[in-house]
């Protein structure tokens, strides 16, 4: 398993009061993302959220639905907003910065990538090789003889991964701005 992060900026021409309000409705700007279909959300403990709120969530991807636990770890008004998974695999932070245009929202997402997500990329035609073909491949792929392809998925990966938050920070700023 690696650490891998995702790093972007984006401006927004509303303040960081207004932007700040915007993050905490959580479940408003999970329906945004595009790398999943938000299925329920649900608060684990009371609103207002602060620092300790919980918060369940459910989501469909292409080929799995799961639950996660959320849990805000900080929270500084109007400046900072910090958020967790339950199992610390997945962490989210927004840095609020005001500017002459309004607002420099930062987001920066640390996660494990699970080497198993790499090794099963091209599960689909692994599915058509008979038994003994999988079981060589996994020992190549696994046994660092083909470092250089699992590298060359997980920077496939991230790209995707960035591209997708590139388009939800663009679906949250419209979304914000366009909020009378």
């Amino acid at each position: 398993m690696s650490k891998e992060s995702i790093r972007l900026k984006i401006e927004i021409r509303k303040s960081p009061e207004e932007v700040f309000s915007y993050l905490k409705n959580i479940e408003r700007r999970l329906r945004l993302n595009p790398s999943y279909k938000l299925i329920s959300f649900e608060f684990l403990t009371p609103e207002p959220v602060k620092v300790g709120t919980k918060y369940k969530v459910t989501v469909q991807t292409k080929d799995m639905r799961f639950s996660y636990i959320g849990v805000v770890r900080e929270f500084v008004e109007n400046q900072k907003m910090v958020t967790e998974d339950s199992e610390g695999k997945l962490r989210v932070t927004y840095l609020l910065r005001p500017t002459k245009e309004g607002t420099e929202l930062s987001y920066i997402e640390e996660f494990e990538l699970p080497m198993d997500i790499l090794i099963k990329e091209e599960e689909e035609e692994e599915r058509s090789a008979n038994i003994f073909t999988r079981i060589l491949e996994f020992f190549f792929k696994t046994g660092g003889f083909c470092q250089h392809e699992i590298q060359r998925r997980k920077l496939r990966l991230l790209e995707d991964l960035e591209r997708k938050a590139q388009i939800w920070l663009k679906a949250i700023k419209d979304d914000i701005e366009k909020i009378s």
